[in-house]
């Protein structure tokens, strides 16, 4: 797109649509030096040619385009620094929000990706005001996300070690997990086999077995 707006405006030097077209692509991009070089670039030609400034829309639309740059850049939440724990069948990938003395484990559900979860405002939003009282760990199943995927089981037991292998890694002797939907099964499976690194467990849309059994 950019190499066609730069096509455009060969063909068309003085032609100003096409300088904003320019603008608009690197304004994509977050090219915010970009944005403002087309604008100084359609500035200097038509100055030269014709002793006259960018129309006005033009330059609303650099106004526009500007601003709008500048309310996403106040807006835009810090990427989490992922790290990764060796849970025996493949790293597991996980990151902390927050300082604070207890530790809060998110096991997630079926669908999982941390980096781009937080990037949803509303989670977002309530992860960082649990991270006020918590050390939040956000972590991705084997199988999905930034974790190993390769030979990768998703069952209560493989979950849980996930879980007690990144508390280690994190050097977190012991947390709250909170397991949703199908995490929460991992989440359980630990608290049993290991309740010495479970301080307490809350569970969200979760359940006790995949599927039907005499006694289930």
């Amino acid at each position: 797109a950019l190499e066609l707006a730069e096509a455009l405006i060969a063909l068309e030097v003085y032609r100003e649509p096409s300088h904003v077209l320019l603008m608009q692509l690197h304004a994509l991009q977050g090219h915010s030096a970009g944005v403002e070089a087309a604008y100084t670039r359609c500035a200097e030609v038509l100055r030269a040619e014709f002793g006259i400034a960018p129309g006005p829309s033009t330059e609303q639309a650099y106004q526009r385009i500007t601003a709008d740059l500048k309310r996403l850049a106040s807006h835009r939440v810090e990427r989490p620094s992922v790290r990764f724990a060796e849970g025996g069948f493949g790293a597991v990938a996980y990151t902390t929000l927050g300082e604070g003395e207890r530790g809060l484990v998110i096991s997630p559900g079926f669908v999982c990706h941390i980096e781009i979860a937080l990037e949803h405002p509303r989670l977002r939003a309530c992860v960082d005001a649990l991270a006020e009282r918590f050390r939040v760990i956000l972590f991705d199943r084997r199988g999905v996300g930034l974790s190993e995927r390769l030979r990768a089981t998703s069952t209560p037991a493989a979950i849980a070690a996930d879980i007690a292998a990144i508390l280690d890694h994190a050097g977190v002797a012991r947390a709250w997990l909170f397991g949703s939907s199908e995490g929460g099964l991992g989440a359980m499976r630990l608290a049993i086999d290991r309740p010495d690194r479970v301080a307490g467990l809350c569970l969200f849309g979760s359940l006790a077995r995949g599927s039907a059994a005499p006694d289930y």
